[in-house]
């Protein structure tokens, strides 16, 4: 089907596409060869793709019937690659599962907006990239109805001298610098030779901001329709695929700033991109910002069986009033020892459960861009010692916040063996074994994902022994959200793959 495909786009370059003849012409025939430059040949080959294609089209017919077993109705640029189901199921559970309406989103290679048009309504900006003006073009008429949707033409390298940040024609404007929360390259890679590839991933580091993510994938020459699909190509062709290992991309994601979250543990013939791709979820290296010194120690437990912290006279005696004025102007200014020191104050209290919510709440919210300035000023040993307190198994919300900031802190690899040091593992599954069947999906979610990045930073031996695959079976009648029910599985995968 693809020698089909291309052959009739090289004709239709003969019927007045004047560029796209000169090259075919100049390539002996061939429709792409990567002397032309990746992504000039990207521009010209999908404006091609984009002003010939039509639902009733023969070839767009074929193409979809080629890959399905049953006839689906083709309504944007793109449906006919893959069963709907097959790409739903991909958006569901790496991209939607990850933002919220909130989530400024950006999208590298957008074609004729078959993602965007589910991405759109699930957040609160979406800005669609492409090298194809008419591309584009389809993509606006795609999403037409979401008022939350702009659109830009770049030229696709990263190289200040060609794609830099400036109010030149086609460049990223300065305004895009570090300004999404989610950035997503889907299906997009495949058409990318290694070092389009690469600046791609760059680009992608500087769109993100410090705490975002970013999801991509690439064709997968380990998986076994990754190689059929080679089997079958004669050459390397950007109407084809341009085919690489795992190994190939997580290179140059570490080179390009980024390092992997999460991953495609193993192929699934039960999805074409499954069966095909290697996906990831990435997620940008941030230097930790200097910070003040502080004794970091690790908390006691009194008579009374409350955590402690032994540093909590670094901190005038502070009632919980005080403590949570005092929390929010540490949370302001920045200062992440300051707002652990805070921790280890509430901690100290009688009744512990509202100061230390509040003091948890801002280290949830500052983890997520300073998780490895926060675990050095001691902020893992006190978030486990507040596991452990009793209130934390009768308060539904502490225990969700605590959650949470496991997760975040995690972020830090560094962190993971400080947060499941003496029995922190025990404390965070049975945090989540408290509130089984309570009523509270939220926790739960946190928890799975809690669990999901501490495996993936090393701790899935530890958290195996302390129990968090059946914590995760339970968390698993709690989850509510249709596109929040994959937590669980990651989980577990997350575990049996550490």
């Amino acid at each position: 089907m693809q020698a089909d495909t291309e052959e009739y786009l090289r004709e239709a370059a003969g019927r007045g596409h004047e560029m796209v003849q000169q090259m075919v012409q100049k390539l002996s025939g061939a429709l792409i060869y990567p002397d032309a430059g990746n992504v000039q040949t990207n521009e010209k080959l999908w404006d091609v793709y984009a002003s010939e294609w039509g639902a009733e089209a023969g070839w767009v017919a074929g193409m979809a019937a080629s890959n399905r077993e049953a006839k689906e109705t083709l309504e944007n640029v793109g449906d006919e690659w893959a069963p709907a189901a097959h790409t739903k199921r991909v958006v569901d559970e790496w991209i939607l599962s990850e933002v919220s309406l909130k989530t400024h989103c950006c999208e590298i290679g957008s074609g004729g907006g078959r993602i965007g048009r589910m991405v759109a309504p699930r957040v609160s900006k979406l800005q669609c990239f492409d090298v194809s003006a008419k591309m584009l073009a389809a993509a606006k008429q795609a999403l037409a109805s979401q008022e939350n949707v702009t659109f830009a033409q770049i030229h696709g390298d990263a190289s200040g001298a060609d794609a830099g940040f400036s109010d030149k024609p086609r460049h990223y404007a300065p305004q895009h610098k570090h300004a999404y929360d989610f950035v997503y390259c889907f299906d997009v890679m495949v058409h990318m030779d290694a070092h389009a590839m690469f600046r791609c991933l760059k680009r992608i580091r500087a769109l993100l901001k410090d705490e975002g993510k970013a999801f991509i994938s690439t064709s997968n020459l380990l998986a076994p329709d990754g190689f059929r699909r080679f089997e079958a190509q004669e050459k390397y062709s950007v109407g084809g695929f341009y085919f690489v290992t795992p190994e190939t991309v997580r290179c140059l994601v570490s080179r390009a700033g980024l390092r992997v979250v999460r991953e495609l543990s193993a192929p699934d013939a039960s999805n074409t991109y499954y069966n095909r791709d290697y996906l990831a979820l990435l997620a940008p290296v941030v230097e930790a910002p200097a910070i003040a010194p502080v004794v970091a120690v690790s908390p006691t437990v009194n008579t009374a069986s409350s955590p402690v912290s032994q540093d909590a006279a670094a901190v005038a005696a502070m009632d919980e009033d005080e403590i949570v004025d005092a929390v929010e102007a540490a949370e302001s200014s920045g200062d992440c020892a300051a707002v652990v020191r805070l921790l280890g104050s509430a901690l100290a209290l009688e009744e512990p459960e509202t100061a230390v919510e509040a003091v948890a709440d801002a280290l949830l919210r500052l983890g997520s861009a300073h998780a490895a300035a926060l675990g050095e000023a001691g902020a893992c040993e006190r978030v486990a010692a507040a596991l452990a307190l009793p209130c934390c198994g009768d308060e539904p919300s502490l225990a969700e916040v605590l959650l949470g900031c496991c997760r975040v802190l995690a972020k830090s690899g560094a962190n993971a063996a400080k947060l499941l040091a003496n029995d922190g593992a025990a404390r965070l599954v049975s945090a989540m074994e408290a509130h089984v069947a309570s009523g509270e999906p939220t926790l739960q979610e946190q928890g799975c994902l809690a669990i999901e990045a501490l495996a993936v930073a090393g701790g899935a031996a530890a958290l195996r022994e302390a129990g968090a695959e059946a914590a995760i079976e339970g968390a698993r009648g709690d989850i509510v959200n249709e596109r929040n029910k994959t937590y669980p599985d990651r989980a577990l995968a997350a575990l049996a793959g550490s």
